[in-house]
């Protein structure tokens, strides 16, 4: 049977857990099933490291190059309706076009698109299989726009979809209660897991140092965890705080003035080799986000060796298991500080502990396993046409 996945995601990630987790996947298939992805242009890593797709260009004009030196509210819609009626020759027209074509031609038996617009709903005679990632847009509106783009498609996508997909049973629960979809409509299939990485890194820091992945604003609840952590770092006047990513804000900046630690914060651009570097000598990983629909960053710094902490809310005591260290939030308080002091104090044959039950905990995910069971959910659907 064969599975066509549409362009989205793979335009809008140039790398990203998604597109990620995507492409593992499809690379793991079984033999007996065949995809095909709507793409013509794309900057997309996942593609060429992973030999997807051959055929695409590197992506020739998008948001950023439209009126590049002009702001105004609406640009963005805008440019959508441009790009959706060609009358900008955009990566997104090109793609849009592309895409509906290929759904149109009906050479495939089951339709996945990788994010949420709702533009093939009026082209599509065949089952389409949605995965939903998380419902934080649905669960913390505060953080996002009144009209986000992400919340209003799968308003309309989840209760037409043939099958949904999620990554975890927190969320599944959350797409069950959101929508009233029954149980028998809805998959929990998990996101592969991370080899062991036994290779000995130079330490790049010079000192202990708490390691942050990824974004930072808004439910990640950055400025909470550095807040809490502060009693643990006015302690501890060695430790650091390293996050990767984008540079740190103007407002970031301030707030860390204020709190007396600027000089103990420190942002870094990693490649994926650098990073594993940063997870194998932390003190500690911290994803202290208010909501996830899975944290593949967990199986990364478990994989590595490195210590976790994390909340006690989402989906990650199912997916850190006994393996990982958790803070309870209540009312804005945490304890944060003293969970930190515990991993700072381990002794050697404690951290050694944690390391081999992070170790283990990998082996309850295998990208194998998901890729398998996607297929079972693909060829269900086919089955029922």
């Amino acid at each position: 049977m064969k599975v066509l996945y549409d362009y989205q995601i793979f335009q809008i990630q140039k790398f990203g857990g998604i597109s990620r987790g995507l492409a593992e996947i499809i690379s793991h298939f079984p033999s007996d099933i065949a995809y095909d992805i709507a793409i013509k242009e794309s900057d997309n890593v996942y593609l060429k490291e992973y030999n997807l797709d051959n055929n695409h260009s590197p992506i020739s004009y998008q948001f950023s190059d439209f009126l590049p030196n002009v702001s105004f509210k609406g640009k963005r819609r805008i440019y959508n309706i441009l790009s959706q009626r060609g009358w900008i020759n955009s990566s997104d027209s090109i793609n849009l076009h592309h895409s509906i074509e290929k759904i149109k031609k009906e050479d495939y038996d089951v339709f996945h698109p990788t994010y949420f617009s709702t533009y093939f709903l009026k082209h599509i005679r065949k089952p389409f299989v949605l995965t939903v990632h998380d419902l934080t847009a649905e669960n913390f509106p505060l953080y996002f726009n009144k009209f986000d783009y992400q919340k209003e498609g799968r308003k309309r996508l989840v209760p037409l979809a043939s099958h949904i997909v999620v990554p975890s049973l927190s969320t599944k629960i959350d797409v069950m209660q959101n929508w009233n979809i029954s149980e028998g409509r809805i998959s929990v299939i998990y996101w592969g897991g991370v080899s062991v990485n036994n290779k000995k890194y130079p330490d790049s820091i010079g000192c202990p140092y708490i390691l942050y992945v990824g974004l930072r604003g808004g439910y990640k609840n950055f400025y909470f965890f550095i807040k809490s952590a502060l009693p643990f770092l006015q302690k501890n006047k060695e430790v650091k705080i390293v996050c990767t990513g984008c540079n740190f804000t103007k407002s970031e900046i301030k707030f860390f003035q204020e709190l007396h630690i600027a000089n103990r914060v420190q942002a870094k651009f990693v490649s994926t080799e650098e990073l594993s570097g940063l997870y194998s000598n932390a003190l500690c990983y911290a994803f202290p986000s208010l909501s996830e629909g899975f944290g593949l960053p967990i199986l990364e710094a478990f994989s590595c060796g490195c210590p976790v902490l994390l909340s006690n809310k989402t989906c990650f005591p199912e997916i850190g298991g006994d393996a990982a260290f958790y803070f309870n939030e209540h009312n804005g308080h945490s304890d944060i500080s003293e969970k930190l002091d515990y991993i700072f104090n381990m002794t050697e044959g404690e951290r050694l502990k944690t390391k081999d039950k992070g170790y283990e905990r990998l082996t309850q995910f295998s990208w194998e396993k998901s890729a398998t069971e996607y297929a079972q959910v693909y060829k269900d659907r086919k089955s029922v046409v």
